[in-house]
């Protein structure tokens, strides 16, 4: 083992060697960092009882092998995005609402594989189920829109795949799309399987239509309520989050107590 690092060391660490050629840099934070820990992209290499440390030749050979993305206009995407997150993979089964069958068996993500999922069912584990309209699960396909399973802002770049269909599960309102992989003259196309991509995430949402070159804001956002806070990266972004939402909430208010003349 080489050189450690700390969480903090670690996220500016990978956060300067991801910088583009025009200086733009990704927002990596402690957060993030012990988020991918959770999925196995990187490891802990602590002795017992430290606080994690992650090793700084892994955060090199991970960065080699990235490209961040700070535009997807600029990188030549040409259809809309809708990024969905992965957390930590856990065993959690969807059922088809038509005939019944397993859709998945697990949800979220790891990066080693350890349960030995097929690679059918490691596209299950973000192919569903997210909370989306029928217009906009329909727009998806007809746009042939990208899906980008993403956590906190890396993606593995084999698992970007086309939108080709969706369908209803069982017990839930939420959506079960099906994929195609991308074809090679794709501008996400990596042919490496060791390649990913880092995009910039929108703190506390769940999954969303990151991107579309069509309109100039994003056309469908989920924020998380208080069951799913853990989603956000940091405490810092949730208290903004919340604020924004308060917000909200004050300048509705403030809208109905004028139009019923309320003082």
């Amino acid at each position: 083992m080489g050189h450690s690092l700390t969480l903090s060391k670690a996220a500016l660490h990978l956060a300067d060697l991801l910088t583009d050629p025009e200086g733009r840099k990704p927002s990596v934070n402690i957060g993030r960092m012990r988020q991918l820990l959770a999925v196995r992209a990187l490891h802990d290499v602590s002795v017992e009882g430290e606080a994690p440390r992650i090793d700084q030749r892994e955060i090199e050979q991970l960065a080699a092998n990235t490209t961040y993305i700070a535009d997807y206009a600029e990188y030549g995407v040409e259809n809309p995005v809708f990024r969905v997150s992965l957390r930590e993979s856990q065993e959690n089964p969807v059922y088809s609402e038509e005939d019944g069958h397993e859709l998945r068996t697990h949800s979220g993500y790891d990066y080693d594989n350890l349960a030995n999922l097929s690679q059918d069912m490691l596209y299950g584990t973000f192919e569903g189920v997210w909370p989306i309209s029928d217009e906009n699960a329909d727009f998806a396909v007809d746009a042939e829109a990208y899906l980008l399973p993403s956590t906190v802002g890396l993606v593995k770049a084999d698992n970007i795949r086309r939108i080709t269909d969706w369908e209803p599960v069982a017990g839930s309102t939420r959506k079960y799309f099906h994929t195609e992989e991308l074809t090679p003259d794709d501008p996400l196309f990596m042919e490496s399987k060791k390649a990913f991509f880092w995009v910039d995430v929108p703190p506390g949402r769940i999954c969303g239509f990151d991107f579309d070159p069509n309109v100039e804001t994003q056309i469908e956002q989920f924020e998380l309520n208080d069951a799913q806070a853990s989603d956000a990266d940091s405490i810092d972004e949730l208290i903004a989050l919340k604020m924004k939402q308060l917000k909200i909430l004050d300048e509705l208010a403030e809208l109905k107590r004028l139009k019923f003349g309320l003082s």
